[in-house]
This record gives structure tokens, C-alpha cells and sequence, in this order.
């Protein structure tokens, strides 16, 4: 693979955006293939029958962060991408859905505040570990905690807003 060449310098933007994860679009990785170009994803194919999945999030609750590492004296780099967020229900149902996750390596898209949509570790995916937290306080969290982690040789990729309605089913009435 060839260098990269520098092309553009960097201003800071003027105006403020709203930050914080609103949701996370999740589906089997195996069942999806997505087509990326100066990583901006331009298509996504989800095999038949199969479907992304909304993982809303309460307000400031949600998180995604990519960290690159470079090994400065092999010229080896990757990125590491770690997602949290939380299912605040403890039930039959979301235990059930919280293993789901832990079993499967999934595709996450992260739909963000300022209406972005991103895809984390693209070519490897995301695997998920979901905590029980029953709370201590009669008041306190109760549910599961995710995380997962995903590391790639690609980095997170932008995912225009025209590319995921196609993604989810309708909702039922």
C-alpha cells in the first residue's frame, strides 16, 4: 500500500454541534458487506431476510470512541473502536438479547446528535460483552451495561443518511 499524501490543513469550525450518541444501528457482520471509498461507506447489502436493529439510548448515556495505535518501529498501525451503552431493563427478554450480542460479532453504525451515522471497525466488527448491574440504590441504574470492542485495519467510516433507511424494516403498527 502506497503513503499517503497530505492534502488539506485543518481550521476549527465557528459554530457548535450537539455531541453524544442517540442510538446504534446493530446486525450479524457476517450478513452485511459494505462498500467504502475514502472512508465513506457508498453502499451497504444486507443478506436476505436479515435487518439492523435500533439500540436507542437515553440522553448522555451512549459512546463510541476510536483509538489508533502505530508501532512506530514496525510501521504496523490498527484502530481500536470501543462502544458502550446501556439497556436499562432487566428482564427475561434484554438478558436474552444482551447474550444474543455476546455470541455474534455484529456491524454497529452509531447514530449520533448532530445527525451523523458512523461505522465502527468496518472489516472485522464489533464484539460485545453485556454486564448485569442490579443496581445498588433503590434509585440506581438497573439493566445491562455494553461494551464491545472493535479492532480493524480500516478506521471508522462516515455513513450518509441516505443509506440507512434502507437498513431497518418498517416498525410494526
Amino acid at each position: 500500500m502506497a503513503c499517503p499524501t497530505l492534502t488539506q490543513g485543518f481550521t476549527p469550525k465557528l459554530c457548535k454541534t450537539p455531541s453524544g450518541t442517540l442510538e446504534f444501528l446493530i446486525a450479524e457482520h457476517s450478513f452485511c458487506t459494505f462498500t467504502i471509498v475514502n472512508e465513506i461507506v457508498t453502499a451497504i447489502a444486507v443478506a436476505s431476510g436479515k435487518q439492523f436493529f435500533r439500540y436507542k439510548q437515553k440522553p448522555e448515556v451512549a459512546n463510541w470512541k476510536e483509538t489508533p495505535t502505530v508501532d512506530t518501529k514496525s510501521g504496523a498501525y490498527k484502530y481500536t473502536t470501543d462502544v458502550m451503552f446501556d439497556l436499562n431493563s432487566l428482564d427475561s427478554a434484554t438478558r436474552v438479547e444482551a447474550n444474543k450480542l455476546m455470541k455474534l460479532t455484529s456491524a454497529v453504525i452509531s447514530h449520533d446528535a448532530d445527525g451523523s451515522y458512523w461505522l465502527m471497525a468496518p472489516t472485522n466488527g464489533v464484539d460485545f460483552t453485556p454486564a448485569t448491574d442490579g443496581g445498588i440504590e433503590y434509585s440506581s441504574f438497573r439493566g445491562m451495561k455494553v461494551t464491545g470492542q472493535g479492532i480493524d485495519f480500516e478506521p471508522v467510516a462516515s455513513v450518509p443518511a441516505n443509506l440507512i433507511a434502507a437498513l431497518l424494516l418498517p416498525a410494526s403498527p
